[in-house]
């Protein structure tokens, strides 16, 4: 009797990984990539597994420790392309609103008590843009290489990481994307063996971009909800109460 063997046949597969709505400040929000083999043969021309962020998500000092922290076999390497770079300036401390308590301000949401951040038109100390890489080091620590600046090690930590940022200036906009590439090729550069029923996963963990990210994209007295852009006049023109006899 003769045995018919399928070969190895790749299939790749993007889904969201959350309980609910994409909104900002939702903690839960990511993505998993799964690179399955559903033949029986091996399959050996998988080298590489790319994703770029869509648009209105971008990954914090936290999470770009998460990502790296996963990725035991340094196959990890982060683009951050038109990333917007301003003059840094020192955490000043405010007063609260109630008079007595206090906050500091940060770049990027890392201050105590700073939620919001980013620019819209003209800022008088944007600098420019720039493409910011992280990815692995020979010392078995991460790399971060801004533009064609000189390379600056840290360590897979969230603070280390953002701080590194926050040292360039860095701040996340409405242009700014994020494009993670796995190198899935061993030493000699040739493609791993996904052995036939295996998967290779990949899990994205990430944020939305709030709307002082996306400040150039503001509407006069319109804002976003659930429901999609709201004008602040909506609940104005509608009664407070109605009566039916």
């Amino acid at each position: 009797m003769d045995v018919s063997v399928s070969e190895g046949k790749l299939s790749l597969k993007k889904e969201v990984v959350s309980t609910g709505q994409a909104v900002f400040g939702k903690p839960d929000y990511g993505f998993k990539i799964t690179a399955s083999n559903s033949g029986v043969m091996p399959y050996e021309r998988l080298a590489v597994i790319e994703d770029e962020l869509p648009k209105y998500f971008w990954l914090t000092g936290e999470q770009l420790a998460a990502l790296f922290e996963q990725d035991t076999e340094h196959q990890l390497t982060v683009t951050i392309s038109r990333a917007t770079i301003c003059e840094p300036h020192d955490s000043q401390t405010v007063a609260g609103i109630d008079g007595s308590s206090t906050g500091s301000t940060g770049l990027q949401n890392t201050g105590s008590n700073t939620k919001y951040s980013g620019i819209a038109g003209s800022d008088p100390d944007r600098i420019g843009q720039m493409t910011i890489t992280i990815g692995w080091g020979s010392d078995g620590k991460l790399q971060l290489i801004p533009g064609d600046g000189e390379s600056k090690s840290c360590a897979v930590d969230g603070r280390d990481i953002q701080s590194k940022l926050d040292k360039l200036g860095f701040l996340v906009t409405a242009e700014t994307r994020y494009k993670l590439r796995w190198d899935l090729t061993d030493e000699n550069g040739d493609p791993v063996l996904l052995e036939g029923g295996k998967s290779v996963i990949k899990e994205i963990p990430c944020s939305i971009k709030d709307t002082f990210m996306l400040l150039n994209q503001d509407q006069v007295y319109r804002y976003p909800d659930q429901y999609g852009w709201r004008s602040y006049y909506d609940y104005d023109t509608m009664p407070q109460s109605m009566t039916t006899l």
